[in-house]
């Protein structure tokens, strides 16, 4: 018995059908795979961005010059995959003040409210070494097993390790696959100080098995909504087959392969131009396509205009505090900069701080100059006790507090060597006052007073300051006397 032309056309019908359909989904899940890879490569790397600018700087460096001087000094390094070893135990106990620390776990809580916030596997802070191609975690907001403890060593899998080479760039998003985290998608951010120079990175982890599950659930719904399609053109026939189901499927795989190869950070219209009125499911799908591409472009657009006020934001905020915190005519910090560092020094003299010291400088003759010369004049002697000033101290910041006053807050080896820098200091100052071949205004004359903190007799950076100040007054006079 012959087959029916019935048979063969149903049989030809739902074969067809359903290598359409097939055709469909590849390029469907092609299209996903893509989308939802790039989008997670963009979140993971945004947050990494945000935790950077978010997380405190200065901090970060204290533990950053922490951690990396334990990790220099040691002599012998235990990586993350010896963990639950004799030498991994004996190896963290170098770090384990670190932990305990203050800026450790204020950094700790911080990086956990992000990594809360943004729902993701792990938020943290490490520092590289080009010489040994590793990564040292200094902050890990992790918890159980993947947590990774100050000073844990981890290899780099940067391809040919150029991120080496330009450290300020960061970490583009890259997918990781180790026994010790398992498959991730991972990207890290410079963490920048003031002038600019990277403290550290911040890294931020998101697991490719929660990707991958989001567009399998994504695909079997699609799966299911192209198999109902393929049973209706079946039951359509040959006659609507082409008309009615070959084209609008076409259609729509040619739009989702399109769509593929456009920039996925672009606004698409691929979906929204086609016209597709069939009356059945086809149009359904091709609705929903639509209106996915739509949520997609709005999320785009968004995603964009967030990126571009975060980074206006970012930068008006670095402008603003810049000006608010500089002298306009020397350049230096001015007295807001100075009150607020009075503020942090007396915090810190109360956690037990006890290494600065204070140097007042006051210009003399600047009404002389500025009737004698003209304020022009005076404002060029000012800068010239200004650059005097911040080329001997060149370790400690340097304040003008007010019309003839300036500030300077010994740290480092400013401080040890306070004693030869002030005098070489009064000895520059001295010889300027007595050559008579200059002008009056380019003959810079100041007194100098310093003081260092003392712990028994200072309570507060008040009181280094006011002995500062006396002594420089005591100078002035004496200056004074030897000009009579």
């Amino acid at each position: 018995m012959r087959p029916r032309l019935k048979g063969k056309t149903v049989i030809c019908t739902v074969l067809f059908a359903f290598l359409l359909g097939a055709i469909a989904l590849i390029a469907v899940i092609i299209f996903m795979n893509r989308v939802i890879d790039e989008r997670y490569r963009e979140d993971v790397d945004t947050i990494s961005h945000i935790t950077a600018v978010s997380v405190d700087r200065e901090a970060a460096a204290r533990l950053s010059r922490e951690v990396m001087g334990i990790y220099r000094g040691t002599g012998e390094r235990v990586s993350s995959s010896e963990r639950d070893t004799p030498g991994w135990t004996s190896y963290q106990e170098q770090y384990q003040h670190v932990a305990e620390s203050e800026d450790f776990k204020n950094i700790r809580a911080q990086l956990a409210v992000i990594q809360d916030s943004c729902d993701v596997s792990s938020v943290y802070l490490f520092c590289l070494d080009a010489e040994s191609m590793a990564a040292i975690y200094l902050v890990d907001a992790s918890e159980g097993e993947d947590y990774c403890p100050p000073g844990c060593i981890d290899q780099v899998f940067f391809s040919d390790y150029k991120e080496f080479e330009d450290p300020e760039n960061g970490f583009p998003p890259y997918i990781s696959d180790t026994d010790e985290y398992g498959w991730l998608v991972t990207a890290g951010a410079p963490v920048v100080d003031a002038d600019g120079e990277v403290i550290c990175y911040a890294g931020v982890d998101i697991p490719m098995e929660i990707i991958r599950a989001r567009q399998m659930r994504f695909i079997f719904i699609v799966s299911g909504l192209l198999i109902l399609a393929t049973i209706i053109v079946a039951a359509a026939g040959v006659i609507l087959m082409d008309r009615q189901i070959v084209r609008p499927i076409k259609c729509l795989s040619e739009a989702a392969q399109k769509y593929c190869e456009e920039d996925s950070n672009a606004v698409h219209d691929r979906f929204s131009d086609l016209d597709v009125r069939t009356g059945d499911e086809i149009e359904m799908l091709a609705d929903s396509m639509k209106k996915m591409e739509q949520d997609l472009n709005t999320y785009i657009t968004k995603m964009v205009e967030t990126r571009s006020r975060l980074v206006s934001t970012m930068r008006e905020a670095e402008k603003m505090g810049r000006i608010a915190t500089m002298d306009s005519l020397t350049g230096i910090r001015n007295k807001t900069a100075y009150d607020s560092m009075v503020e942090k020094i007396d915090a810190e003299i109360a956690e037990g701080k006890d290494r600065f010291g204070v140097v007042m400088i006051d210009l003399n003759n600047l009404k002389k100059i500025n009737d004698t010369c003209g304020h022009e004049k005076g404002d060029q002697t000012i800068r010239h006790l200004c650059q005097l000033v911040c080329a001997t101290y060149q370790h400690s910041p340097v304040f003008r507090i007010g019309g003839d006053e300036f500030v300077v807050i010994l740290s480092g080896r400013d401080y040890d060597n306070e004693q030869r820098l002030t005098e070489k200091l009064n000895q520059t100052l001295d010889a300027l006052a007595r050559d008579e071949s200059s002008e009056l205004w380019e003959r810079v004359s100041a007194a100098i007073g310093c003081a260092l903190y003392d712990p028994k007799q200072d309570t507060c950076f008040e009181d280094v300051f006011r002995r500062a100040d006396r002594q420089m007054y005591e100078r002035k006079r004496a200056m004074k006397v030897g000009r009579v």
